[in-house]
């Protein structure tokens, strides 16, 4: 995992000093963003409901680094690399217990991004794309009353890769070095995250989030502070 961050900020300190804005037939080309990413989410697991409780959305979060690669005006790539908790909450039937079983991940969606309408300084855009999740670790706390017990699962008993598609949506603002974004993502997996001993059905993360990104320009920003002329 050392590897890979250092790669993404050696790609981001090569990008910062060569990155060139360029037009091809009055079309900008080569533009480049890189900024933090926060937000917050619903998340649920599939087949985990049972006869004596009930499944619930777990509030979750996420956090990390993004950079966006134009294609065109129109039409973007954009790597994250990002921190998250995912998991789901079970509430017995009797309205007494609760159960909350929390996995965290660090993951690197892959979107693609597309331009709708432009109206000013404000642009409304859709994405689509995958992601990959290596998780760090899971555990499972239950508490009833005054109660409360804690214990971690064994890395034996689920998937330490999770794989699955993102779409979703957003708005974004342009300011003078970059740009606030404000997104709506919906986040499914297509693995079973428990290995067969443990549920016999498919357990699998879905997400429905809510973030905001500020990206800045790397080359207004490389430009902006380039030493005078002599």
């Amino acid at each position: 995992m050392k590897k890979i961050i250092l790669f993404v900020l050696a790609i981001s300190a090569s990008a910062t000093i060569h990155a060139q804005l360029f037009s091809i037939g009055g079309v900008d080309i080569g533009y480049l963003y890189l900024g933090p990413k926060l937000g917050m989410h619903g998340a649920w697991v599939s087949n985990t409901q049972s006869n004596f409780t009930e499944t619930k959305v777990l509030w979750g979060y996420q956090a990390g680094v993004v950079g966006k690669f134009g294609i065109t005006q129109s039409i973007s790539i954009q790597p994250e690399l990002l921190f998250s908790r995912k998991g789901y909450r079970q509430e017995a039937n009797t309205g007494i217990g609760e159960t909350r079983t929390i996995a965290n991940y660090i993951g690197i969606p892959i979107l693609g991004k597309i331009k709708v309408v432009k109206i000013g300084d404000l642009t409304l855009h859709g994405s689509g794309g995958i992601y990959t999740n290596i998780t760090t670790s899971s555990k499972s706390t239950y508490e009833a009353d005054q109660f409360s017990e804690e214990f971690v699962i064994d890395r034996s008993d689920y998937k330490t890769v999770d794989f699955g598609f993102s779409f979703g949506g957003g708005a974004s603002y342009e300011l003078t070095t970059g740009i606030i974004v404000a997104e709506l993502t919906i986040d499914h997996g297509v693995v079973d995250m428990y290995e067969d001993n443990i549920a016999t059905e498919n357990n699998r993360n879905t997400t429905v989030g809510l973030s905001a990104t500020y990206l800045f320009d790397i080359v207004k920003f490389g430009v902006k502070n380039e030493p005078p002329a002599e």
